[in-house]
């Protein structure tokens, strides 16, 4: 099963907001931070709702990383940058 499938609002999050930020020369920060300016509070929050869900599950965080756009050679390292996006998401 696919992230749009299984976890549809981390989806549109990862693959609506990441992908481009290198090109762009964005910080992940940067790129929170506009999600949540373009964005209405029941849509972040749906998110940060979402991302409270997850466990520390591989297939999950890869696919993660897969529509970010970005590689991490360890399961940690995923689940770390998921837990600083999380908390991006909170200030």
């Amino acid at each position: 099963m696919s992230l749009e499938e299984k976890h549809p609002v981390l989806f549109q999050f990862f693959a609506g907001y990441f992908p481009e930020a290198d090109l762009d020369g964005l910080t992940d920060a940067e790129v929170v931070a506009d999600f949540k300016q373009k964005n209405p509070q029941k849509v972040i929050q749906e998110t940060q709702t979402a991302l409270a869900k997850i466990s520390k599950e591989e297939t999950v965080l890869q696919a993660i990383a897969d529509e970010a756009n970005r590689y991490f050679e360890a399961i940690d390292a995923a689940w770390d940058w998921v837990q600083m996006i999380r908390t991006e998401l909170e200030k």
